[in-house]
């Protein structure tokens, strides 16, 4: 018998729906804030993203879209999952000097549950998503973001 590839074991390949992004027009780019005053390497607050009930189906997360980084700095995003912001991925951010303020970053969420272990991170539909983010240097932050997921 052949040996599988390990993300084969793993369930890594899938088949899911097109692309989807939320929030859903341009306008409602979800705005995320570290208020004025803040301590450098400290988190926001979680910030709800995609509400629970919003898709049908079980869902992840591919990309994370962060428009206007206002400050050459690093950053880092979390999306939390649930009721309890359960910690789906963590994103380090750069923005350099000659850097565009807005970035697409490829991710893969996951679940940390053993129930979902080879599940590639479905995310629950009853389930709502928050990000925050934590900014290296103090002061205030004032972004905007993107979710791009996948139905299965």
């Amino acid at each position: 018998m052949q040996a599988q590839p390990i993300y084969t074991k793993l369930n890594w390949e899938h088949t899911h729906s097109k692309q989807l992004c939320y929030p859903t027009t341009t306008a409602a780019a979800l705005a995320l804030n570290i208020p004025t005053g803040a301590v450098s390497d400290t988190y926001g607050a979680w910030t709800l993203v995609i509400p629970a009930s919003t898709y049908s189906l079980p869902f992840d997360i591919h990309f994370i879209t962060v428009l206007d980084l206002p400050n050459v700095d690093n950053y880092i995003f979390q999306i939390g999952v649930g009721a309890s912001q359960e910690l789906s991925a963590t994103i380090p951010v750069e923005k350099a000097a000659a850097q565009a303020a807005n970035t697409s970053i490829p991710i893969i969420t996951a679940k940390t549950d053993a129930s979902w272990l080879g599940e590639h991170g479905k995310i629950s539909p009853s389930d709502a998503v928050y990000v925050r983010v934590l900014r290296n240097g103090a002061g205030a932050v004032n972004t905007h973001i993107y979710l791009i997921s996948h139905e299965y």
